[in-house]
This record gives structure tokens, C-alpha cells and sequence, in this order.
């Protein structure tokens, strides 16, 4: 036997399950046979036919196992023994007469006799195909995901060995099924579709597209081609039946599955995006393979018709997605936004922005390398889709409801998002389908409707202020919290109003933030003023000024009529105000204006933060220069500047307030009235200290930890202004000799060192600026009777006849009122001399201190004459 015949033998024997037995009688029939004396080649139907002829049943072990054999050979034909030698013989003959039939096209290893029924042999030599691919049950159950998962690497490589060998023995079919290379890629391209449409699994896909390249890049012989081109099948393109060669039916069939896929790519690679570069690859090269021919495309370069061809293509498949897309956003909107509590419209247009960003993420930069405008044509397409569904809601807009709000916002968010995407953020510069933009002139729609809810907002705002003004009870909120309720809510009112207004996403301009802030500006001011409102004013805390009068030792003589020292007689609504404004309640207010402080700095903060958003979203671009502009932000929060320093000055007159009250009104008996009433080491400071102690513990807890030095500032201060009211308008009861200095030089220091409280309170340098003026004055009284004179008329040009009331915290020790003053609680008898010659001042003793009657005061005195004149005495 030839030594290519017997090779093919062993495959022929070697290609099945076939026992020992069965392998010995073919050979033995094989060896007997006509067809070894044969140079010619061997083809399937000759060797099945001489194996019917020669191998008889005396050579299988029992007549199942020759039927079984027979079986296989003839498929079935096993009558009697008579009937199969007659159909044995006619079938020899009809071999015979078709081998030795001249082959038509001179394929090289074909048999024309084989190719004549070209159709059968193609689906076996698919369903051989097929065969790469295991299966149980119709399904495909080692895949080559399981592969990867499972075998890494190498298994994978395992898996495209065992194909090739698989590939190896189904090639030594081709010469009997007239299958030539060509064919075979093609084929085996379409297998791999097949199996790809069927479980989507990538690697597969890229097995095809790595067959199909090969049948791109294939060149057809002068004998080939004529073949391929013989072997017509019917092929349905475009709902219509055609005749077609094979190669270009199979094209046409994975084009019309690519193009199908891609029709509506959107929801056929929405879960697989990885494949979709391939099919659109795919779907170009069928699309070129059908328009120049599968004998013309190695070397032929891309022509421009090629390339218009696929610009075509992808830009119809761009237009069928976006559709079908687009139809399928607004199938069941309805039920859709009822669920979701939202306008159809405003949903529709969430949806859109979503599916944008996915064309944008995963299809476009695809669809790009073939159709260049595929962004600017995705972008127009929906934008004119949405279009046309909001133009009769902006036609029929009044006001600016949570509908318009919502609809709007995402309609403009949507035009932003499809300009950035489709045209750079310009639509003005770039894009050669620019004149097909219709802007949807949200802006102009909402301008109006904005600076109305802008007006409304501001209203709604002052009257809810008024109303939580009115229902504060001045209680902190918390231990923690130590402000008004009122604030909270009023603060609350006008953050939602700062995150509805910037939460629109509209294109809001300059005057209608401008507007918001100013209307929130004012509402604050107004809660301000209604707090400084209810203050009166501080002078009504002090006492009258006393009559003054002078020093004189000696017996009091009974039987003289004493003049009353006259009382200070307030307003019956003025003492009702000072009733009300108690510590406690100055203290919440005080903690209110500075939650107020420090409220505006974040509200800022979150409108600075706002507005860099507001500027992000203007995708126009022109107003971007002028709307960063820091000068215009500092514009705009100006309304905000004044309502800190209203709130600080405020917070400041209040605790000025605290001060003087704790000291001139709550405290009155025990430091105005009581210390040093006629004399001074019997009504010494420790008793009015103790109090005074007591008061500043219960400041320091009901203030703000920010405001405690603050307040307890003002109330020293205001200590400093009752000690030196003692020294100088005490009144007729109160008279200092030399030895008492001592004891009121500590009484100041004990005043002292309350406050720094061993570190822990005020400052030490801050305690001792402020009593700087107090120890002056106090220093007069060390001064001898001669030399306070000479002061006195060394500042007399001070004197006019604008004298009144001089307020404590106006005292110096250098002027004239001061020094005339220090004189008449001088227990000194020059002194005493000294005011009746130069004054003609009523001796002390004649006054009682709580009577209404008016005595003499420094005002009347010092116009008595243009100044004092220098005493004598001896």
C-alpha cells in the first residue's frame, strides 16, 4: 500500500472507538482489496465501499457485533444478505462512476463527486466544528471562562492545543468534503459567533474576530475563487431572499447578528462593554468584505467610499441606539415617576444624564475612530429628543414650583451634561453640527420665575423671624447650648432657603444671590435691633448725684433741722424694663448675638462653597471671569459684614450693660449704700465681695465660654466705677482721713484680685490698666490739703458751664471736679476751711441722705465764680 494511503488508513482507523477485532478485519479487508494496486487517491465512499465487499461476518465474533460494524459503514443498510450484495455491487459502480468524474474547478485533494453535494458537507463539516466545544444537554458546560477561572494560563493554552489537534484531523476531511482553506476560516468564524451569541463569553468572541481578520486578510487563487464563487446558497438580508456564494452568505449572516446587536447597542452591551469594540470591528470588516469582495482587500488600502461606508454604518447605528434608547427612557415614565415621587420630566431627564454618561464611558470613544462627530451627534440627537417633550411644559410655566423647580434644574443639568460631552463645554465654538443646537433657554425661563421665589423666600423669612422673636422665652437651649431657641429656628429657616436657592442648578445671576442675601441680612438685623430694643439706657443704673458738701469735726447739734440728700426717681416703665432685664436673661441674649457671630461665618463659608458650584455649572462660560472675581464675593457678602459688627456691638452694650447693672443695681445696698457709710473700718469690702463673688459665679455659668472674659471684663470695670463713685460721690455720710487710705488701698487690691483669681480669671497686666484711673484717685486723698488746692485752680480752665452729670467711667484725676470732690469727702479740716471760704459748701452734718430735696451740686458751685480762688488760713 502506498505509504499516503496507509497514513490516511491509520487516521481512518484511528478516528473512533473500534475493538481489536474490528481493527484486524478492516485491515484485512483493506489488504485484499483493488484499491492497493491504486496510485490514484483514496477518498472515503471507495474505502467504504471495498470494507463492505471484502469483511465478511465469519470474521466478527458473533453476528451483533458484524450488524453493529455494518451499521456503521452503510448507516442502517442491513437487509438480507442477497438484497445488501445487489445494493453493495450498484453502489461500487455508482462510486466508481463518480470518482473517476474530471474535477471542474482542478481543486487541489478535492474529488467533484463529493463537492457536488456540497451542502451536506459543509453542515457536517460544521456540525465537526461544533465539535471543539463540549456540550452536555445543549449546553455548553467547559468553557473557556471555566478555564481562565479555574486553570490559568496554562490550562487555557492546554485548551487551544487540544483544539488544534482537533482542527488537525478534521483538515484531513477537507479533500472529501471539498472544504478548502478559505472555507474552513470562514466556517469555523461563524461556528465561534454562533457560540459567542449563544453564552457571550469574550474569549470566544476574540477567537472569531482573530478568524475573521484571517478572512479579511485572505487572497483567493485563479482556482480557488471560481470555486468559492460556484457554491451558492440563499441568504436573507433586510427582510428579502437573495442567492449569494458561501462566503458571502456566512458574512452576511454575522453581519445581520452584528447589526442586530448594535441596532441598540445600549441594551445589548450595557452589562458587557468589553465586547462591544469587537462587534463594532466586526460589523466595519463584514461591511467592507460585502462591498469590495473577498478576493480584493489584502494590499487594496482603504478607499475613501470604505471609509464613508463605515462612517455610515456606525453613524446609523448611532441613531437607531439613541432611538430605541430614548423610546425605551419614556416607555412607562408614567408609573415610573409616580413611584419615584418625581416629574415625568424631571426623571426622564435624570435617566438621559445617566445613559450619556454611559455612552460617553464605554460606546463613543469607539464609535469615534470611525464616525469623528459620534459625541456631537449622540449629544444633538438627545438633546432635540428631550427637546421636543419640554418645550410645552416651559410654554406653560407661571411660577416656580417644586415641579418647575425639579424639572428645570435637571432639564439644564441635562443641556449641561450633553454640551460638556458633546461639544467641550462650547457650543458656540466647536462642532461642525452646531447650527442644529437649539438651546432650550432654561435661563430665560427661569430668570423671572427665580427672582419671584427669591422675593418670596425673603418674606417668608422675616415673618417667621418676628414669630420665633416673639415666642422666645430667653432660656438656653442646653447646658451646652447656651443661646436662644429662637435663633436656632430662625437659622434653620435661612439655611433652607441658602440650599433650595442653590440646590436649584439653575443659572441664577448676581442680583438674585444679591437679593437672597440682602433680604437674610436685613431679617438679622431686625432680630438684632428687637434684642438692643429692649435695653434702656445705662445712666438710669447710677445714683442721683449727691449734694456737695464739707468736712466738720466736732458735736452734731440735734436740735438743727437736717437737709435730705435727694433720691433718684425712675419712670415707672423704665424700672419695669430694668426688673425685666435681669443677668440671667442678658446673659442668653448676649449668647445669642454671638451664636448670631459665628452663625453668619459659616453661612459664608457654605455661600462661598455654593457659588463655586454655580460658576461650575455655567457651561456657557462667558460669565466665568466675572463671577469668580473675589472683589464681587466680598460684594455679595457685605450685607454679612454689617451683620457681625451689629451683632458684636450689640453683644458688647450688653455686657457693658451686665456690668453696670450687677454693680449699680443689683448690688446697690451692700456697695453703693452700705460700704464705708460713715466709717470706713466698720463697713470694710469683704462683705460686698463676697456678694459680688457670688454674682460673677452665676455670670460665668450662664455666659458662653467665648464671652466669659468679656462680661467679666465689664464687670470689673464697673466695680472700678462703684469704688470710685465711693470716693468721690459718696455723699455726706462718707468722709476719708488719712488712716483710712490704708484700708481702702486693700480694699482695691482684694477688688483685684477677685478678678485674676489666681490666674484663672482676668489677665493681670488687663486688672491693672483698668485700675490704673481708681488708684490715682485714690492716690489724691495721700496728697496734702495745699497741694490738692493747687490742682484744683491749676484746672480750672476746665471749667465751664457744660458741667453735669459727669458719668463714673468719665472721671480723671486731673480734672477740677475730680479734685473739688476729693476735698469734700476729705477729712480735713484746711479742706473743710478751704470749701466754705472759697464755695460757702454746707457742712456734711447737715444733710440726711433719702430725701427728694434738692441740695447744692458741682454744676451751681463751680458757676458761682470763674474758678476757685487760693484760700487763707493759717
Amino acid at each position: 500500500m502506498d505509504p499516503v494511503n496507509f497514513d490516511r488508513v491509520q487516521k481512518w482507523t484511528g478516528t473512533g472507538p473500534i475493538s481489536q477485532v474490528i481493527d484486524r478485519c478492516t485491515r484485512q479487508g483493506l489488504s485484499h482489496s483493488s484499491l492497493i494496486a491504486e496510485a490514484g487517491k483514496l477518498h472515503v465512499p471507495k474505502i467504504s465501499v471495498e470494507l463492505l465487499k471484502n469483511v465478511s461476518q465469519s470474521g466478527f465474533p458473533n453476528k451483533k457485533a458484524y450488524i453493529r460494524w455494518i451499521k456503521r459503514q452503510v448507516w442502517g443498510m442491513h437487509n438480507a444478505s442477497s438484497q445488501v450484495a445487489g445494493i453493495f455491487s450498484a453502489l461500487q459502480r455508482s462510486v466508481m462512476e463518480f470518482s473517476e468524474t474530471h474535477n471542474e474547478f482542478g481543486t487541489r485533494g478535492g474529488s467533484h463527486y463529493w463537492e457536488t453535494g456540497y451542502h451536506v458537507n459543509l453542515r457536517l463539516y460544521e456540525k465537526l466544528l461544533c465539535s471543539t466545544f463540549d456540550s452536555l444537554d445543549g449546553q455548553q458546560v467547559e468553557t473557556i471562562a471555566w478555564i481562565w477561572l479555574n486553570g490559568g494560563l496554562f490550562t487555557y493554552w492546554n485548551y487551544l492545543q487540544e483544539t488544534e489537534e482537533i482542527l488537525g484531523l478534521l483538515k484531513a476531511t477537507w479533500p472529501a468534503l471539498g472544504v478548502t482553506k478559505m472555507i474552513h476560516t470562514a466556517l469555523y468564524c461563524w461556528v465561534l459567533f454562533r457560540q459567542f451569541a449563544s453564552i457571550g463569553e469574550p474569549a470566544i468572541l476574540e477567537l472569531a474576530w482573530v478568524e475573521l481578520k484571517k478572512v479579511q486578510t485572505f487572497i483567493c487563487d485563479d482556482i480557488e475563487a471560481p470555486y468559492l464563487s460556484s457554491l451558492n446558497c440563499t441568504a436573507y438580508s433586510c427582510g428579502s431572499q437573495r442567492t449569494v456564494d458561501l462566503l458571502s452568505a456566512i458574512t452576511l449572516s454575522i453581519g445581520t447578528w452584528c447589526d442586530f446587536q448594535l441596532s441598540d447597542y445600549h441594551r445589548h452591551f450595557y452589562k458587557s462593554p468589553s465586547n462591544f469594540e469587537k462587534v463594532v470591528a466586526s460589523s466595519i470588516i463584514i461591511n467592507r468584505l460585502l462591498n469590495s469582495g473577498f478576493d480584493k482587500m489584502e494590499g487594496s488600502g482603504e478607499t475613501t467610499n470604505l471609509k464613508e461606508s463605515a462612517s455610515e454604518k456606525v453613524k446609523m447605528y448611532l441613531m437607531t441606539s439613541t432611538k430605541a434608547t430614548f423610546e425605551q427612557a419614556v416607555n412607562g415614565l408614567e408609573a415610573r415617576s409616580n413611584a419615584a415621587g418625581m416629574h415625568p420630566l424631571a426623571l426622564l431627564a435624570d435617566d438621559l444624564r445617566s445613559i450619556a454618561g454611559r455612552e460617553c464611558k464605554m460606546f463613543t470613544p469607539v464609535l469615534s475612530c470611525w464616525y469623528l462627530e459620534a459625541k456631537e451627534k449622540f449629544a444633538l440627537l438627545v438633546h432635540e429628543f428631550y427637546g421636543e417633550k419640554l418645550k410645552p411644559f416651559l410654554e406653560g410655566l407661571s411660577q416656580l414650583s417644586s415641579d418647575a423647580r425639579s424639572v428645570l434644574t435637571s432639564a439644564y443639568l441635562l443641556e449641561n451634561d450633553l454640551a460638556q460631552f458633546g461639544y467641550n463645554g462650547d457650543i458656540v465654538l466647536t462642532g461642525s453640527l452646531v447650527k442644529e443646537w437649539h438651546p432650550y433657554e432654561v435661563a430665560a425661563t427661569a430668570y423671572p420665575l427665580i427672582q419671584d421665589w427669591v422675593d418670596m423666600q425673603s418674606h417668608n423669612i422675616l415673618e417667621w423671624t418676628e414669630r420665633a422673636f416673639h415666642l422666645e422665652v430667653w432660656e438656653p437651649v442646653s447646658s451646652l447650648q447656651k443661646h436662644g431657641s429662637s435663633i436656632v429656628e430662625v437659622f434653620r429657616i435661612i439655611e433652607e432657603a441658602v440650599d433650595q436657592f442653590f440646590s436649584l442648578r439653575l443659572p441664577v445671576g448676581v442680583k438674585h444671590t444679591r437679593c437672597l442675601l440682602f433680604g437674610i441680612a436685613q431679617c438679622l438685623e431686625g432680630y438684632i435691633e428687637k434684642i438692643r430694643a429692649q435695653l434702656v439706657d445705662k445712666n438710669n443704673l447710677y445714683p442721683a448725684m449727691p449734694a456737695l458738701t464739707r468736712y466738720e469735726e466736732g458735736t452734731v447739734n440735734p436740735f438743727i433741722k437736717k437737709k435730705f440728700v435727694e433720691c433718684k426717681i425712675l419712670d415707672e416703665n423704665v424700672l419695669m424694663q430694668l426688673n425685666d432685664l435681669t443677668v440671667f436673661k442678658l446673659c442668653i441674649q448676649a449668647n445669642t448675638l454671638h451664636y448670631i457671630g459665628n452663625q453668619v461665618r459659616e453661612l459664608e463659608d457654605t455661600i462661598q462653597n455654593h457659588w463655586v458650584n454655580v460658576i461650575t455649572c455655567d457651561y456657557a462660560g462667558k460669565n466665568k471671569n466675572l463671577l469668580s472675581n473675589d472683589k464681587l464675593i466680598q460684594e455679595l457678602l457685605y450685607p454679612f459684614d454689617r451683620v457681625k459688627k451689629i451683632a458684636n456691638d450689640t453683644t458688647n452694650q450688653i455686657c457693658d450693660f451686665v456690668g453696670a447693672k450687677v454693680v449699680f443695681w443689683d448690688l446697690k445696698e451692700p456697695f453703693l449704700f452700705n460700704l464705708y457709710r460713715g466709717n470706713v473700718d466698720n463697713a470694710r469690702m469683704e462683705s460686698a465681695l463676697e456678694r459680688l463673688d457670688t454674682v460673677l459665679g452665676n455670670v460665668c455659668g450662664l455666659i458662653s465660654d467665648a464671652l466669659r472674659d468679656v462680661i467679666v471684663h465689664y464687670i470689673f470695670r464697673s466695680s472700678l466705677d462703684g469704688y470710685i463713685w465711693l470716693l468721690l460721690d459718696g455723699g455726706p455720710s462718707r468722709v476719708f482721713t488719712g488712716n483710712d487710705v490704708l484700708m481702702l488701698q486693700e480694699d482695691l487690691n482684694l477688688l483685684k484680685e477677685l478678678f485674676i483669681a489666681d490666674g484663672e480669671g482676668l489677665p493681670l497686666a488687663l486688672v491693672e490698666k483698668e485700675a490704673l484711673m481708681t488708684q490715682e484717685i485714690l492716690d489724691l486723698y495721700t496728697l496734702h490739703t495745699e497741694t490738692i488746692v493747687e490742682r484744683l485752680m491749676a484746672a480750672s480752665e476746665q471749667i465751664s458751664t457744660e458741667l453735669g452729670h459727669v458719668k463714673p467711667s468719665n472721671r480723671s484725676a486731673e480734672r477740677a471736679d475730680t479734685l473739688l470732690r476729693v476735698l469734700c469727702h476729705k477729712g480735713d479740716k484746711s479742706a473743710s476751711n478751704f470749701l466754705k471760704m472759697q464755695y460757702n459748701l454746707p457742712k456734711s452734718s447737715d444733710y440726711e441722705e433719702g430725701s427728694s430735696l434738692k441740695g447744692p451740686v458741682l454744676s451751681d458751685i463751680l458757676l458761682l465764680s470763674n474758678g476757685p480762688r487760693r484760700a487763707k488760713w493759717a
